[in-house]
């Protein structure tokens, strides 16, 4: 479950593509942190992880923490309603940003998630190309996050109207993280890849708790 209602798509001035039915604000609620203990088992990672309260009990919400750029900041009521981190310049806000930076966590144990990282990746290509057969997706050089590790990544441009994305795709504990720029324009996307790098980079991977030696006890 997460904070958007597939049952009430709103169409994104962004246009097309993965944004297309994503919320352009939500109403501000009261979070509650989820504790660590309910998504079982337990994994270090940097997803904040939320619940609000819903006619049907709980709703979760789950996304990578970035470090905002300067000259950025996030959207949190478009962070809640949609489950993204989403970063807007400065004074802007999701529904009229043309460019916009965000993260996203999709919890592997959901029903439906592939079993793994190039399977996820895959579906993703083809999901947009049967939205946009004329997408031109390839292969971009990788992304760091803050320990170092590679991200791979790929360029989504449209052939003629639609959003110019740079996907990066991770695997984090329990979730397929993936990082996004996307813009109206070519030149808003060349503009803001510098800072979608600094975003990307300061994503935390923590590492699994380390496994206690075992002593061995032998007989003199």
């Amino acid at each position: 479950m997460t904070g958007s209602d597939p049952k009430q798509p709103v169409t994104n001035p962004q246009g097309s593509g993965r944004l297309a039915t994503l919320k352009t604000h939500g109403r501000a609620r009261t979070a509650l942190l989820l504790l660590a203990f309910l998504l079982a088992p337990q994994a270090h990672s940097e997803v904040t992880k939320l619940a609000f309260p819903s006619d049907s009990g709980l709703d979760f919400v789950w996304w990578p923490n970035l470090t905002v750029p300067a000259n950025w900041e996030q959207d949190y009521d478009a962070s809640v309603a949609n489950a993204i981190n989403i970063l807007v310049p400065s004074g802007g806000s999701f529904s009229d940003a043309d460019t916009i930076i965000y993260a996203r966590a999709f919890f592997l144990e959901t029903p439906g998630t592939p079993q793994t990282l190039r399977a996820f990746i895959d579906r993703d290509f083809e999901s947009h190309k049967s939205f946009d057969p004329t997408l031109r997706i390839a292969e971009s050089a990788p992304l760091k996050i803050a320990d170092g590790t590679g991200l791979e990544a790929h360029t989504f441009f449209p052939e003629q109207s639609g959003s110019w994305e740079k996907v990066a795709y991770g695997e984090d504990g329990q979730f397929y993280i993936i990082f996004v720029l996307s813009s109206r324009s070519q030149q808003g996307f060349e503009d803001a890849l510098s800072d979608y790098a600094l975003a990307v980079e300061s994503y935390t991977r923590e590492p699994e708790d380390p496994v206690e030696p075992v002593e061995s006890h032998q007989s003199e």
